[in-house]
């Protein structure tokens, strides 16, 4: 049964029926395609839908019917919804709670209301997750840190935030922080991952205003396991604030594209 928030609204199953469903004959007798039994569309009177599922600008506001949609998206592993117009988390759960297999989650520029609480459930088999463009608070994403117990890859580019504000014990299966346009300008986010994400081995802070890179001493110990550190377009000025990259223990990738000392190189 649907949710209310899906009455005289766009749901997902019904947007995924307005892409796939297509009865339209084929008139041209001289031309012969041949799709392959992997391809998305009718089989043997079943909608089949790809292990990767597009479903952006859809203007989608809820999930639709819970066993319909399980149905639908089986075998679904990865879903987009991009630029649609979810608000509702209880929608959001319902898409998770209906698609099993569901690794991959991308909600960028979804109008989300915060979420003050956490649900009981459990989403184990979630690994990524898109929140771009969302302006969720960190309580926000606390909330959903606990309820995705193995998350690999966490979007969370041009939230307008300034400060890492998560207070929950290391959270370990973290691989990919993506941090992009946000308003950052000092090394203090860096030790507050740190320890919210010891386990870290990318981390992207590009289009950030940071300009100096904490102390010799600071780097040391800090973060142990990160490979790849994007500093694209911050504002490190000074050489010497990079020479304090050098005590990261694993880090093999910097990437300082557009930032003010290259910059000056070109000159």
């Amino acid at each position: 049964m649907e949710s209310p928030t899906c009455s005289n609204t766009k749901s997902l199953v019904s947007a995924i029926h307005d892409k796939y469903d297509d009865d339209t004959p084929v008139e041209d007798s001289f031309c012969q395609i041949y799709v392959s039994s992997s391809a998305p569309g009718h089989v043997e009177g079943q909608l089949r839908l790809p292990k990767s599922l597009g479903m952006e600008q859809f203007g989608i506001t809820c999930a639709g019917n819970p066993e319909d949609l399980g149905k639908l998206s089986a075998d679904v592993e990865e879903l987009d919804l991009a630029d649609n117009l979810l608000s509702s988390w209880d929608e959001v759960f319902l898409i998770l709670d209906s698609l099993h297999k569901l690794t991959f989650l991308n909600l960028t520029r979804n109008p989300l209301s915060q979420l003050n609480s956490a649900p009981n459930a459990r989403y184990s088999t979630l690994k990524k997750l898109a929140l771009n463009f969302t302006n969720l608070t960190w309580e926000t994403i606390q909330n959903l840190l606990t309820v995705l117990p193995n998350l690999e890859e966490l979007y969370l580019s041009g939230n307008s935030y300034d400060t890492i504000d998560l207070n929950i014990p290391a959270y370990e299966s973290l691989r990919l922080l993506q941090l992009n346009e946000n308003k950052f300008e000092e090394w203090s986010c860096v030790l507050k991952i740190d320890k919210v994400f010891p386990k870290l081995r990318t981390l992207i802070l590009a289009h950030n205003k940071i300009s100096t890179c904490g102390s010799v001493e600071e780097n040391e110990s800090l973060l142990s396991h990160l490979k790849v550190l994007n500093m694209n377009n911050t504002q490190i000025a000074e050489w010497n604030e990079l020479d304090k990259l050098s005590v990261f223990k694993s880090l093999s990738d910097i990437r300082l594209a557009s930032i003010p000392i290259i910059k000056d190189l070109r000159l």
